[in-house]
């Protein structure tokens, strides 16, 4: 029996997560999730390295087993990795994550870094994001409300581990708000013009207090066909990236997975 890890950067408790959960154990995996104690988003890639880490069992039953993690997303993955307790593992899904993860905001996402922990381990890899209901691309976009996509990627899974162990790629998927269109999209990755964010700041006797860091939110470049366009207009954006050598798409891992099996529409009844 395939056995997906679970994880994301919301917590335990987040609602994403939890439609992750009833999609895989619905489609007949075994689940473990290890998530965090709390939310730890745009945490990144940090590890913990000097300070204890504690995982807390809040339930099993066969084929399902929960723990709660006090570090970060990778270290979720790590543990589970390394810890003997939790056993073995097939595929490691993250998410879905309480808005999008596009662009390089994969860089601060603690959702994709968890799914690239997992592929510096080498497992296959998936991490998962959703845009709120107003598809908004922003830097601080809103939270969804529902996930309605989740039972696509427990369709994917069987697809990812033809990837194999130690491929080293990520497959990051970003589904729109409400799905207007059926298809799914190879996407590039867009951009953000970061320099014209600014910052707002108070001068204080001692310094400076930046009370709102990002309160200019960033919309993305325009650039047709990125995985910022394809989520506004209402397709899934899914990238294949590589991470071991760097942050780079994968044409190759892309190719695999649609020869596998990998599904390009949404909707349960289509054919991919």
């Amino acid at each position: 029996m395939t056995r997906v890890l679970l994880t994301n950067d919301d917590g335990f408790n987040a609602a994403g997560l939890d439609a992750s959960i009833s999609a895989m154990r619905s489609a007949g995996y075994d689940v473990v999730v290890v998530a965090p104690d709390g939310n730890r988003s745009a945490m990144g890639h940090r590890v913990t390295v000097r300070e204890t880490i504690e995982l807390t069992h809040l339930s099993a039953e066969p084929g399902f087993d929960v723990w709660s993690c006090s570090g970060t997303p990778a270290d979720c993955v790590r543990m589970a990795f390394f810890e003997e307790t939790i056993g073995s593992l097939d595929l490691v899904v993250s998410g879905i994550n309480h808005g999008v993860n596009l662009g390089e905001d994969v860089f601060y996402s603690g959702t994709f870094a968890a799914a690239a922990e997992a592929a510096f381990l080498g497992l296959p890899a998936m991490a998962a994001s959703q845009a709120g209901r107003h598809a908004d691309p922003g830097f601080l976009s809103e939270h969804p409300e529902e996930f309605p996509h989740a039972e696509y990627l427990a369709r994917a899974v069987d697809a990812m581990l033809t990837l194999g162990p130690n491929s080293g790629v990520v497959v990051n998927v970003n589904f729109p708000a409400n799905a207007p269109h059926d298809e799914v999209r190879k996407s590039p990755l867009g951009s953000r013009d970061w320099t014209m964010s600014g910052i707002v700041s108070e001068l204080t006797p001692t310094g400076i207090v930046v009370p709102t860091p990002w309160a200019r939110d960033l919309l993305p470049t325009p650039s047709p066909g990125t995985d910022f366009d394809n989520v506004v207009h209402g397709y899934t954006a899914v990238t294949a990236l590589q991470v071991r050598c760097g942050l780079r798409e994968d044409e190759a891992a892309w190719k695999r997975l649609v020869d596998a099996g990998f599904p390009l529409r949404l909707n349960l009844g289509a054919v991919s």
